[in-house]
Order: C-alpha cells, then sequence, then structure tokens
C-alpha cells in the first residue's frame, strides 16, 4: 500500500490473499482470507455456498488502510471459490452478472469436484455475456479432498 500511495500519480489495486495451511489430522484444512478491495470468495460447504472474509480497504486508495483476517476451517469437500470482478462485472444484454447470480449458480456446486465448479462458473457468464467484455475473468477453485 505504501508504494502505491507514494508519488504524485499514485495507483489503485485490488488483492485477495489467501494462506491454506497443511491439513490437520481430521483432513480439514484452516484458511486465512484477506480482501483488499477484492471481491470476498464463498465458501462452499453441504449448505450452500455463503460469502467468506471481510471487506478490506482498495490497495492505493488511502495512506493508512485496513485488511482484517479472517481465519475459516474448511472440512473434507468443502470448497472456496475465488473470481475477480471481471466474473461479477460482466454485461449481459440488461444488466450484469452479478453477485446474487453467482451466490445462484453455486448454491447447487456442493458435491462438485473444483474442475467443474470452475467450468460452470465459466460456462454461466459466456451464457450470459452480450458483446464484447471490458474486464478480465479468472476463476480459482480449491476443494478440500478426502486422504
Amino acid at each position: 500500500n505504501a508504494t502505491l500511495t507514494e508519488g504524485e500519480h499514485g495507483a489503485l489495486c485490488s488483492a485477495l490473499a489467501v494462506l491454506l495451511e497443511p491439513p490437520a489430522a481430521d483432513g480439514s484444512i484452516r484458511a486465512t482470507v484477506c480482501c483488499a478491495g477484492h471481491p470476498r470468495p464463498y465458501l462452499l460447504t453441504a449448505g450452500g455456498a455463503t460469502l467468506a472474509g471481510e471487506y478490506g480497504s482498495l490497495l492505493g486508495a488511502f495512506d493508512e488502510g485496513e485488511w482484517p483476517q479472517v481465519e475459516l476451517t474448511l472440512q473434507v469437500g468443502d470448497g472456496l471459490v475465488l473470481y475477480t470482478d471481471g466474473v461479477t462485472d460482466a454485461r449481459g444484454p440488461d444488466d450484469r452478472f452479478g453477485r446474487e447470480r453467482l451466490a445462484a449458480l453455486l448454491q447447487g456446486c456442493a458435491g462438485d469436484t473444483a474442475d467443474v465448479v470452475a467450468a460452470r462458473i465459466d460456462d454461466a457468464v459466456a451464457a450470459f455475456e452480450h458483446g464484447p467484455q471490458l474486464d478480465d475473468l479468472a476463476v480459482l477453485v480449491v476443494r478440500v479432498g478426502s486422504s
């Protein structure tokens, strides 16, 4: 953040950092999530999809920012879905793909592999898009498997 706020022409940047620790004896994994102006990831469990982490300041926007670190415990079968705002900002004929569409899509992904979840998101956004897209689109899905 200090580097981005230096000089006359400050720069802005969003970032998402996730630290995954080695699996515990029961196969669970502790994850620490820190968002800096970046979309919050979704936690996938057998019960559905919920937003994980907390929003932090956009990097470069303020001399002093706050970047809360949130610890999660991912059980075997749980997943974490990370994505750029190119997913939610994808333009359709009348509106954007949005977080609500993404959340609804993820509700049906509880038993899917990481590859299938990523492909479902990619397919849904591609089917929704209308006209040239102005932003990058990236998806990363992490699933906790059994040993």
